[in-house]
């Protein structure tokens, strides 16, 4: 003790100081063993810190921790999807953090924690603390001392070799600019709140900050390990399994390898997932199945789009002369394209009105990509010709055509349709197809088209996972998330198609049917029917079918918006 007085007393340090020296001192020597792969470390120190560490030897945690380690020897990243409740967060959350701070060659050591929000984080950095001081060999001969006590939201220690270990927070809008991490970083949930589901329109925000910002924070060499659970078709989740820079790994809960019925039957069984499933279908298929999903605000439903999908259609091709057949077995041809943009693509829908049964049969339908605007119109020309096409819509909102100099400005006082003739003129764009700009009110009308025909189960789609997709991003206010495969663009094509085929069919076979949107609460902008929508000026039969029509749109609506909605 006269060794550190003296020492205290030449330095001017405090009494606590002193003692901190020279613990620092004693314990500079010391040799941490860290083991060399994470599946040692969960399966031999990790899993004390549980009540029941047996369940760490079931076969999906080693088979992670498997996959990590070879991620890791090929200086890949890794990326995780598990479903709900098999712990994901428990072993490549906390676990892999402590390992990797542990085993990184460094005196003072950091990993970035990053998760969907603070509160989040706050959470994850709790239950890690617990983990830590609950574990014998963690607690007693790795992290000496605890640097941040008290705090239930930072991770600082220092270790048995006089090293420093912290772990950094960052929700995913509120991280710290400029850190850098020795470490690494886990991204852990990013996409969800625990309660709450995340907009599907901020989920281009997320993968943006995710590319951006956060991935720049480790250092190089580094790795990044995300887990979670997917949203939605494009979001982060899909974008990193597709990426090379990670290596991936999807485990549903039912047949996640060749020969393996259920992934963990310890945590669980078959029994407990069928229940589930049969309770609830959409939350299982999401949560379980780790099929991404489209939530509960959009415009349609996912049941509702699929019982369109007719498997048994036959798709028309758009380079051949169709005309014979078309006449043989379609009244007539209606068509709509959704004009692609500098981001996005464009969409082709031709339909046919059956001649058997007077139904809405989808011909053909193509994501057009990368193609300039005269290209697309040449296509749109061939399309015309080839289908026999009577009248078909084009979404003209950007003035696309007009930026490649297919169209001129209406400088002369010309009235829209006039405009539309001359442009059209101008360009050699084929009569059949007219322009449209989609106003709200434009908007609304196309999609009560859409959906009287999807309620009415007139309407017969191509199956097509991408078409479905871009249906199912449009939400009820009409706003469509962005996508990697689009911007809701096959909504819109169809939406145009079946405007369409409204104008063909008459007003008596429709006559404001889907005009009872407008009582349903569905779009912001309330208009008066008679003076908003001239179908109720026409005479409107009252038959059956037309009663079973409106009866079904307005039980569509007390169930998606309540009574005080119509």
């Amino acid at each position: 003790m006269a060794n550190i007085a003296s020492k205290n007393e030449n330095a001017k340090l405090s009494w606590s100081d002193a003692v901190n020296e020279l613990v620092s001192d004693l314990t500079n020597n010391v040799t941490i063993d860290v083991p060399s792969t994470f599946k040692e470390f969960v399966q031999d120190i990790w899993k004390l810190s549980f009540p029941t560490p047996k369940l760490f030897d079931i076969w999906h945690v080693g088979f992670i921790c498997d996959e990590l380690d070879r991620a890791l020897d090929e200086g890949q990243n890794f990326i995780c999807v598990l479903p709900r409740g098999h712990w994901k967060s428990t072993i490549l959350g906390h676990g892999y953090t402590i390992w990797q701070l542990m085993r990184t060659p460094a005196a003072s050591k950091s990993l970035l924690y990053a998760s969907y929000n603070h509160d989040m984080v706050r959470y994850h950095v709790r239950t890690m603390k617990d983990e830590i001081r609950a574990n014998p060999i963690l607690s007693n001969e790795w992290f000496t001392r605890d640097l941040a006590r008290g705090a239930d939201n930072s991770i600082r220690y220092q270790t048995a070799d006089g090293g420093i270990v912290r772990v950094e927070m960052a929700g995913v809008t509120q991280f710290k600019r400029g850190l850098h991490t020795n470490a690494g970083m886990v991204v852990d949930d990013i996409l969800k709140d625990a309660n709450s589901p995340t907009d599907p329109g901020e989920l281009p925000k997320i993968k943006d900050l995710f590319f951006r910002a956060l991935m720049p924070i480790p250092n190089p060499g580094s790795p990044t390990v995300v887990v979670g659970t997917p949203m939605a078709p494009g979001d982060l989740m899909a974008t990193l399994i597709d990426d090379d820079k990670f290596n991936s790994v999807v485990l549903p809960a039912f047949d996640p390898v060749p020969g393996r019925h259920v992934l963990a039957p310890e945590i669980r069984d078959k029994e407990w997932l069928e229940a589930y499933k049969k309770s609830n279908r959409s939350s299982f298929a999401s949560e379980y199945m780790l099929q991404p999903h489209f939530g509960t605000d959009g415009y349609f439903t996912e049941v509702e789009i699929e019982k369109c999908e007719d498997p048994e259609l036959k798709i028309y091709r758009r380079t051949i002369d169709h005309a014979e057949d078309l006449d043989e077995n379609y009244d007539w041809v209606v068509a709509g394209y959704d004009v692609g943009k500098r981001r996005h693509p464009a969409h082709l829908a031709i339909f046919g009105k059956r001649k058997t049964d007077g139904h809405i049969v989808q011909l053909y339908h193509e994501f057009i990509r990368g193609m300039s605007y005269q290209a697309q119109v040449d296509i749109l020309n061939q399309v015309a010709t080839h289908f026999q096409i009577d009248k078909g819509f084009i979404d003209n909102t950007d003035r696309a055509l007009e930026e490649r100099g297919l169209q001129t400005d209406n400088q002369q006082g010309l009235s829209d349709k006039e405009h539309n003739e001359r442009v059209q003129h101008l360009r050699g764009l084929n009569r059949k197809w007219d322009l449209m700009h989609f106003s709200r009110r434009a908007k609304n009308n196309m999609a009560t088209k859409f959906e009287h025909y999807v309620v009415t189960e007139k309407l017969h789609l191509l199956p097509d996972a991408v078409q479905k997709e871009q249906i199912l991003v449009v939400n009820r206010d009409l706003y469509a998330a962005e996508t990697p495969n689009g911007h809701g663009d096959s909504f819109w094509s169809i939406g145009l198609a079946c405007l369409a085929a409204d104008k063909l069919d008459g007003p008596g076979s429709y006559t404001g049917v889907g005009d009872a949107q407008v009582f349903s609460g569905k779009f912001a902008e309330k208009q008066d029917p008679i003076t908003e929508h001239s179908a109720y000026n026409e005479d409107m039969p009252q038959d059956e079918e037309l009663s079973a029509t409106l009866g079904k749109i307005f039980s569509k609506s007390v169930e998606m918006y309540g009574e005080e909605a119509l």
